[in-house]
């Protein structure tokens, strides 16, 4: 029996073998086949977003149509407010990314500007000691940030610009008319004027004098310091009359006025002469070498216009000229007003504790020119 029934066994076990591999092949439908199944899922591609410096509106600085300047951005004040953004394409998904950092290439030196977040945006401060009263000069801007992210592909932002910053420029009147002065002078934008932000010191084209000595050459580096004074009713004349050829003028009232209003001294529309002693301080210098002073007088020279006591040589008791005696008053000159067919000349008169705008005698004082 045990001998007829091994080959039974044996042929049980054949199809027990055979079932096993066809349920192992299984149906068709419900396994993957790899030759026609889907592409494994691609990661979405990141990118690193780029970075872009602005400076805040208030301080922005709108060239005229056609004039070309080597800076990106520009501001008129030594006050400025900078902006750093990133910057997105809409469609585009982005690596997270550090808060970004500025800095600001200060001769040679990179100095940090802190930014603080503002909604989408990064901003420093108002920064009023960095640049202040700098001439206007061409800064480099970088701004950077890094990102953590594994799959940035470019780790790293940065962007650079450059910003033309400060609060004076410079002027030179070079030769017009009978004149010529090849001195580099301080200018100051106040609103929509530019002044002189210290006083002429033309002298004549073909002999080198001055229009007008007086006595200040008898002061060491007079002219230096605080320009030359020149009497209206001769020199001025023609030396006005040639300013015509350069495009800066000696300024009238109505633009004295203007500045004034400008710089917050006049508050009644009616006003027209009169002492504007609440800017007083906006306009001057406190350095004792140009002013006698106490009390309330600070000379914060805000505005930056750097009037000077200049005065007028008083003391003709000996050889040379007390310069204390020039610290009192200083006088500028404004265009003459026609009234009632009649020549009135007018000054602006700064002295430590006002300043003012009134008629004058014919005589000398200084000329800041304005544009």
């Amino acid at each position: 029996m045990e001998f007829m029934n091994f080959p039974f066994k044996k042929g049980l076990l054949a199809l027990a073998t055979a079932a096993l591999f066809l349920t192992s092949c299984g149906d068709d439908k419900n396994d993957p086949d790899p030759g026609n199944g889907t592409d494994p899922e691609v990661p979405e591609e990141k990118f690193t977003p780029g970075l872009a410096i602005t400076i805040a509106t208030d301080y922005e600085r709108i060239y005229a149509e056609g004039d070309e300047s080597i800076a990106d951005l520009f501001t008129e004040s030594d006050v400025v407010k900078f902006e750093v953004n990133w910057v997105k394409e809409e469609g585009k998904t982005y690596v997270n990314m550090d808060d970004p950092q500025l800095f600001v290439d200060m001769e040679g030196t990179a100095t940090e500007i802190t930014l603080v977040a503002s909604g989408d945006a990064y901003v420093s401060e108002e920064l009023s000691e960095l640049f202040k009263d700098q001439m206007l000069e061409v800064y480099e801007l970088t701004a950077k940030a890094e990102s953590t992210d594994a799959e940035a592909a470019e780790p790293n932002a940065s962007s650079e610009a450059t910003v033309e910053i400060g609060k004076f420029g410079t002027m030179t009147l070079g030769v017009f008319g009978d004149f010529e002065d090849n001195n580099v002078y301080k200018t100051v934008k106040i609103g929509d004027q530019i002044w002189m932000a210290e006083n002429l010191r033309t002298e004549k084209k073909n002999n080198g004098d001055r229009p007008y000595m007086g006595d200040e050459g008898e002061v060491e580096n007079f002219s230096e310091i605080y320009g030359h004074s020149y009497v209206y009713d001769t020199e001025m004349i023609s030396l006005q009359t040639a300013l015509e050829q350069s495009g800066w003028h000696v300024p009238s009232v109505e633009e004295a006025r203007t500045l004034f209003t400008t710089l917050g001294g006049i508050k009644d529309s009616d006003e027209w002469y009169g002492s504007y002693s609440n800017i007083i301080n906006d306009v001057v210098s406190s350095d004792v070498q140009f002013w006698n002073f106490s009390g309330d007088f600070l000379g914060t020279n805000s505005s930056g216009l750097n009037f000077l006591g200049t005065g007028i040589p008083i003391d003709e008791s000996g050889p040379e000229i007390d310069i204390f005696n020039l610290k009192e008053v200083t006088k500028i000159w404004l265009t003459p007003e026609v009234n009632n067919s009649q020549s009135v000349m007018r000054i602006i008169s700064v002295k430590p504790d006002n300043l003012s705008v009134y008629g004058s005698q014919p005589g000398d004082a200084f000329v800041r020119l304005v544009k």
